[in-house]
C-alpha cells in the first residue's frame, strides 16, 4: 500500500483483513481457491467481489487514526505504492498504475473461475464510474486475458451533471457494448427520479443487464 511497510503507512482501513496485496501470487491463489471451494459447496454461480475499484486517489487515505480522505496525498512521489519504481507525480499516474493492477488481478482470478470443472462468474463492484481521472480501461482485458463477467455499478445514476454521461459512456463502452453483465444497483427517491434512473439504465442495458432498487430507501 505504501512505500515503507508498517501500521503507520498502511491505508485508514483498520481491518487486516483490507489488507492484501494484489499483485501477490500466493494472495491470489489463496483467494481464487477460497472462493471456488465455496461456491462448489453452495452451488452458486460467481462471486460478486462488493470492494469499490475507483482509482480516484483522493479516497485513500495512510492516516489510521483520522479516516477523513484528503489528509495528503500519499500516492505521490516520495510517497509512492510500495514497489513502484517511477515518479508517481500526478492522480492520472495513479489511475493509470492502478488500472495496470488491477487487470492483472482480476486476469488471474478470471482465468482461475473459468479453469475449474464449473466456469463461476467474475462480477466486481466498479462504484458509479464517475471521477474524471478513473476510466476503468482494465475492464477490457488485454492480449493477455479477459478480467470480469460483469459488474454491478453502486448508486448508479445517483451522481447528476456530468458524472452522469460518464457513467452512461463507461458503462456502454466497458460492459453493456461488450455483452457483459450489468447490474444497476440504486435506491428510490421520488417518482420523478426513479423513471430518471430507469431511463438511464434503459439507454444503456443489453440483454444481460439487470436493476435493482435497494428496498426501504
Amino acid at each position: 500500500h505504501y512505500d515503507e511497510l508498517r501500521l503507520a503507512n498502511r491505508v485508514w482501513h483498520r481491518d487486516p483483513y483490507w489488507l492484501m496485496n494484489m499483485d501477490d501470487a500466493n494472495w491470489r491463489a489463496y483467494l481464487t481457491e477460497t472462493c471456488i471451494d465455496w461456491m462448489s459447496g453452495n452451488a452458486n454461480q460467481g462471486t460478486f467481489f462488493d470492494v469499490g475499484v475507483e482509482t480516484n486517489a483522493s479516497l485513500f487515505n495512510p492516516n489510521i487514526w483520522n479516516p477523513a480522505p484528503g489528509n495528503f496525498d500519499w500516492w505521490m512521489a516520495p510517497h509512492k505504492p510500495f514497489g513502484y519504481g517511477g515518479t508517481m507525480d500526478s492522480r492520472q499516474t495513479f489511475s493509470t498504475y492502478m488500472n495496470d493492477v488491477y487487470r492483472r488481478y482480476f486476469q488471474s482470478v478470471y482465468r482461475s473461475f473459468h479453469a475449474a470443472d464449473t466456469a463461476f462468474l467474475v462480477l466486481p463492484n466498479v462504484d458509479q464510474m464517475i471521477t474524471t481521472v478513473y476510466d476503468p480501461v482494465w475492464l477490457d482485458g488485454d492480449a493477455n486475458g479477459e478480467t470480469v463477467d460483469g459488474v454491478m455499478v453502486e448508486s448508479f445514476g445517483q451522481a447528476t451533471g456530468g458524472d452522469m454521461y460518464l457513467t452512461l459512456e463507461r458503462v456502454l463502452r466497458h460492459v453493456t457494448g461488450r455483452g457483459k453483465i450489468l447490474i444497476a444497483q440504486s435506491y428510490p427517491g421520488s417518482t420523478a427520479e426513479n423513471l430518471r434512473l430507469i431511463a438511464m439504465f434503459m439507454l444503456v442495458k443489453n440483454e444481460n443487464s439487470y436493476v435493482n432498487f435497494i428496498a426501504g430507501n
